[in-house]
């Protein structure tokens, strides 16, 4: 039997079997026999008696695939705002619940109200990859297929960061030089650029009312001269707003903040009472005793401890606690305080206590030799010492009630170093 599909000479009269129309099929199944030939034979005789059908099943195919791609796009493009004021016929998934955009800011007299709209480094992030897919899919070859492949993933990153103030987002996208190249070809992209201008604009219309003390902040975080982008707010302009900054950031256009000098109001002069001078308390803590020789006894121990491994230290352990009693009773709020005052031995003392073994060996000689002093005897000086060594008042009194030694040299040590 002839084969009527692989022979070219052949016509349908050859073969009644095979109905004619199938040769003007819109796929053109029966009008390109030179790539049918290679198909196995069973497959041939399934074409010519049911040509109808296979050419049917083939534009269901490619007809599905179509429709898929346009509803991706639709997600895509609307991901900033589930799809409201947008003249396009494509939409967001209906079961998309979307949250309410962040209108919660600081009262209007507040100045640095932009400073105190909530954003957290995670949304950033999540900003980033959104814009960073869209960027590259309208870069691609084709813009169309990279934006259906990732319509999932940003549907859900969508519904994460929509409540974000969208001021807050154009400061995250044109303050990194990546994501404004892909705001440009974004712009470049009659899609996603329509869409986008539609949904930023109605979600800074939700907000109106939080924009004219947060538009100094959104300048200068920006560096823009907010005479620049003024009359874009006042006009509700957010497409030339939105224009303009890619231009300004891509160096097509130059705006630089300028510092906001506040008019000087003249003060009448105030006539007050004669001021009576503040005459200084003497300190209590200065009047300790603590002498020449206390001071020298107490500079030697710190440099041992600080010169000699744990070893030679545990080996001379007798030498050390008759030096120790050299410094006699002490209070320990007077040594401490003279500790802080010398920046050498504070930086030896951090050096001891970060040293496995001799720092141990030299907490437990000194909270031994502080503790010689009952609490009743420390307390009249706690305040001074608080303040005198810039310690945590509510801890510091704890610790000193605890007879925490070891605790307050801590705190002591993290002193010294916001101080270097």
């Amino acid at each position: 039997m002839t084969n009527p599909v692989s022979n070219k000479t052949s016509t349908p009269t050859q073969n009644p079997s095979v109905n004619p129309s199938a040769c003007a099929s819109p796929l053109g199944v029966a009008s390109q026999p030179s790539s049918l030939s290679s198909l196995p034979s069973h497959h041939l005789e399934m074409i010519k008696i049911y040509p109808e059908s296979f050419s049917a099943f083939i534009k269901k195919i490619i007809v599905g695939a179509l429709e898929g791609i346009r509803k991706g796009i639709g997600t895509i493009v609307g991901w900033l705002g589930g799809g409201g004021g947008s003249t396009t016929s494509i939409q967001t998934s209906s079961s998309t619940v979307l949250p309410p955009v962040t209108s919660e800011t600081p009262p209007l007299t507040d100045p640095t109200a932009f400073s105190k709209l909530p954003i957290t480094e995670e949304e950033r992030q999540k900003i980033f990859v959104v814009f960073n897919t869209l960027g590259e899919a309208v870069q691609s070859w084709f813009p169309v297929g990279a934006l259906a492949l990732n319509a999932i993933k940003l549907e859900r990153i969508k519904v994460e960061i929509y409540h974000v103030h969208p001021l807050k987002l154009l400061e995250c996208l044109f303050n990194d030089p990546k994501m404004i190249k892909n705001m440009d070809g974004i712009r470049n992209n009659s899609i996603t650029w329509r869409r986008f201008v539609n949904e930023i604009s109605e979600k800074l219309t939700k907000v109106a009312s939080t924009l004219p003390e947060c538009k100094i902040g959104f300048a200068k975080s920006l560096n823009i001269n907010i005479d620049d982008i003024t009359p874009f707010f006042n006009a509700h302009n957010w497409e030339g707003l939105t224009q303009f900054l890619i231009d300004v950031k891509l160096n097509r256009k130059t705006s630089v903040w300028v510092e906001q000098v506040a008019p000087q109001i003249p003060i009448p002069p105030i006539v007050s009472d004669p001021i009576i001078p503040i005459v200084p308390q003497p300190s209590l803590i200065a009047s300790l005793p603590f002498d020449e020789t206390d001071q020298n006894n107490l500079n030697t121990l710190i440099n041992n401890y600080f010169t000699f491994n744990r070893f030679w230290l545990a080996c001379n352990y007798n030498a050390f606690d008759k030096e120790w009693r050299k410094v006699g009773d002490r209070n320990p709020l007077k040594v401490l305080s003279y500790l802080y005052e010398k920046p050498q031995l504070m930086n030896q003392l951090k050096t001891i206590t970060t040293i496995v073994g001799t720092g141990g060996v030299f907490n437990h000689a000194i909270s031994n030799q502080l503790s010689r002093f009952s609490l009743d005897q420390v307390r009249p000086y706690t305040d001074e010492f608080i303040q005198k060594c810039k310690l945590n008042p509510e801890i510091t009194k704890k610790l000193i009630e605890e007879r925490d030694w070891n605790g307050i040299i801590e705190d002591l040590l993290l002193s010294h170093d916001t101080r270097i």
